[in-house]
């Protein structure tokens, strides 16, 4: 036998050991099909860690959001999910979390700052004095 008939039936081999391998045991092929990823429509955030915990809110089109905790310390974040419902038009976030627990954020503008916080916050939030309040509060930027 040639050299070159040689490699080619291992390759030939190697190749047919592959795709078999490659096989689910059953025999069937599945398709894998990637999901778009989401836009996001809207992200909060306090900008925390080391003078206070962080949090972060990213609204999802189709009505989902996605959180994170977070501090300075490197690992220490959690992560949380669940529905959104975005009012731009008012002002207003409800978050509907995987656990049922709800929380309604309304939009307070300051200084140029779109602020979300609860309800007992929103007259607070304007107040000059409040400036320890308006750095953990979620905020946007127009």
């Amino acid at each position: 036998m040639s050299t070159q008939l040689v490699t080619c039936s291992v390759f030939l081999l190697l190749l047919m050991a592959g795709v078999a391998l490659s096989q689910p045991a059953d025999g069937h092929r599945t398709s894998r099909t990637v999901q778009p990823k989401a836009k996001v429509l809207l992200t909060v955030n306090n900008y925390g860690g080391y003078s206070h915990p962080g949090r972060r809110i990213q609204v999802l089109d189709g009505g989902a959001f996605e959180e994170r905790l977070y501090t300075d310390v490197l690992g220490s974040h959690t992560n949380r999910a669940g529905r959104a419902v975005l009012n731009l038009e008012i002002g207003t976030l409800r978050l509907v979390f995987q656990d049922g627990r709800e929380e309604l954020l309304n939009r307070v503008r300051y200084g140029g700052i779109d602020y979300w916080v609860q309800a007992g916050e929103t007259n607070r939030i304007t107040r000059p004095q409040e400036d320890a309040l308006r750095q953990r509060s979620l905020r946007s930027k127009r």
